[in-house]
């Protein structure tokens, strides 16, 4: 039996209740400020290759999209082996990001790294919750051992703007997950700091989904590169910079058949 057949069961008891909420890293700031426990699957990305497959729209409104939602998390029913995430995730999906267009288009980078802020959604258009921020403890499994669950996060400076010049591309890795939102409970985690909302790293179901990266083709103010870069994507730390003009880029794919998905802007 498939971890995806052995997590179904769970998840119709675990995350009836819970509307669920690839990333690349392009450069990080100085230092991390450190917390008890560790934990996989913060923004990280390898560059790939890719076939099209995805269609841009342009917006009226320059929101940034985000990569979930959040919800209420709950405890009610589960023992503390629920709170266990999957032991195997996957199989990963490249999404290979690219700029087709003749002229420069930009981004809003999220976090440390300055990834690309990329919104999957699954079933009934529900975003899924699958990249970790940068602080720690989050994930649900770290705060069972641990005898202080006191959050600690990264110290960084994040970049303020991306920049993806004409022909340039990277590619970041949805691993095949969506982060379920719970409670812990005392019984299970007794430790100081320990009894907050933590998210179980389940596997995710088989089925379409839906990636959305919005893009700006107009900027204002630093819009340079520092260095010019290799792949034609960069992030720039100076600002501020005005971005204007969005273009939402949009892709389905069918999970676990279609493991490489190309989001290529006009």
């Amino acid at each position: 039996m498939t971890t995806l057949e052995r997590r179904s069961a769970r998840h119709a008891i675990a995350i009836t209740t819970l509307a669920l909420s690839v990333v690349t890293v392009l450069g990080c700031g100085p230092g991390t400020s450190g917390s008890a426990g560790t934990e996989t699957g913060t923004a990280s990305g390898t560059q790939t290759g890719g076939t099209a497959t995805s269609t841009g729209t342009e917006t009226s409104a320059g929101t940034e999209t985000s990569a979930g939602t959040e919800t209420a998390g709950t405890s009610e029913g589960l023992a503390c082996a629920d709170f266990l995430s999957d032991p195997e995730i996957g199989p990963p999906v490249t999404l290979q990001v690219r700029n087709g267009g003749a002229a420069p288009l930009y981004f809003q980078p999220v976090g440390c790294g300055g990834a690309f802020p990329i919104a999957i959604k699954g079933a009934g258009d529900v975003a899924i919750d699958w990249q970790l921020g940068e602080c720690s403890p989050v994930v649900c499994d770290a705060f069972l051992d641990q005898a202080d669950c006191t959050l600690g996060c990264n110290d960084c400076a994040p970049p303020l703007t991306g920049r993806i010049d004409s022909a340039g591309g990277r590619s970041t890795t949805w691993p095949g997950v969506q982060h379920t939102q719970l409670q812990m409970t005392a019984e299970c985690a007794p430790g100081t700091e320990c009894q907050r909302p933590c998210e179980r790293r389940d596997q995710a179901p088989a089925g379409v989904y839906t990636v959305e990266l919005t893009l700006y083709s107009g900027c204002a103010g630093a819009c340079e590169c520092d260095i010019e870069p290799e792949d034609g994507v960069c992030t720039i730390y100076e600002g501020p910079a005005e971005l204007t003009d969005p273009v939402t880029v949009t892709a389905q794919f069918s999970y676990p058949d279609q493991l490489v998905v190309d989001l290529l802007a006009p």
